[in-house]
């Protein structure tokens, strides 16, 4: 083998299969289900002193990724929090923050494109103090 580019396709076609979780090719299939796994992701953050405004999250997106969901928690107070997709609101139920941790599911209107911003809108501010929130999210391959 004179370089790299001529390993893994000698004449004869690639040398090893595809990896996937079944069968096993280039990895091992449990390999792959760990290297999936990496897609998932989290996006957590703090606000100490909320206000009726918008908070940037994510600044132009590096890659596509899907919102599963959004958990927030304050110190007290309550505040109603929104998070968007540039001006769209994803689809589901805005987190209603309290001192309780609560999570809303995010299932329509909640895929981001690459390049683009994921934004919290704060509204119906009652002294809420230390919003606390964790975006949980799927890397789009």
């Amino acid at each position: 083998m004179s370089n790299d580019i001529a390993h893994g396709n000698c004449g004869n076609g690639p040398l090893h299969a595809v990896a996937t979780t079944e069968p096993a090719g280039f990895m091992s299939a449990e390999d792959k289900v760990a290297l999936d796994d990496l897609a998932v992701g989290f996006l957590s953050g703090l606000i100490l002193a909320p206000a009726n405004k918008d908070y940037r999250l994510l600044i132009n997106a590096p890659a596509a990724i899907t919102v599963n969901s959004v958990t927030t928690i304050s110190a007290s107070g309550t505040c109603t929090a929104t998070l968007k997709i540039g001006a769209v609101a994803l689809g589901g139920a805005a987190n209603a923050v309290s001192s309780s941790q609560q999570s809303q599911a995010h299932t329509t209107a909640n895929e981001i494109n690459a390049g683009d911003d994921l934004t919290l809108t704060v509204s119906a501010n009652a002294a809420c103090v230390d919003l606390s929130y964790t975006v949980e999210y799927t890397r789009i391959p």
